[in-house]
């Protein structure tokens, strides 16, 4: 199996009848780190590449996650922050809510690389000194 094989092409020149054997690559952060309010934000990259999927549908990606940062011996103690990215459309970053689309590919561009950017900015000082986290969820999908 190899990237771009069609599996069956029902015998017609029309692709939207192929059926695909369908790969991605997307590749995340490992971690985000959230800079303070003042600061200018650490740039994260999502890049989704070598993507072969069916004719006529989009790969997406999208983010879901919670609005603060908990310390990691005292989860009382939290902190707000607001993710950021810059979807294809935009080239500044911009907020995205939890559920928010942050990236989209369509079908008929597997030598593409598609990329963007993502940062995640304290919309206060914490409290308290100390390590504070949380998780972020890429979700990616094909339809």
């Amino acid at each position: 199996f190899k990237a771009g094989e069609t599996v069956d092409d029902k015998g017609t020149p029309d692709p939207s009848d192929d059926e695909i054997a369908g790969t991605y690559t997307v590749s995340i952060p490992d971690f985000i780190e959230a800079a303070g309010a003042e600061e200018e934000p650490v740039i994260y990259d999502v890049v989704a590449k070598d993507v072969l999927i069916a004719y006529n549908t989009n790969l997406t990606v999208t983010v879901s996650y919670e609005n603060t940062l908990k310390q990691t011996d005292n989860a009382a103690a939290t902190v707000g922050y607001e993710l950021q990215a810059n979807p294809q459309s935009s080239s500044s970053l911009t907020a995205v809510s939890s559920g928010d689309t942050i990236l989209t590919v369509p079908a008929g561009t597997p030598e593409q690389a598609t990329t963007t950017q993502i940062a995640a900015i304290l919309t206060a000082a914490p409290v308290y000194s100390g390590v504070y986290t949380n998780t972020v969820t890429f979700t990616v999908s094909v339809a």
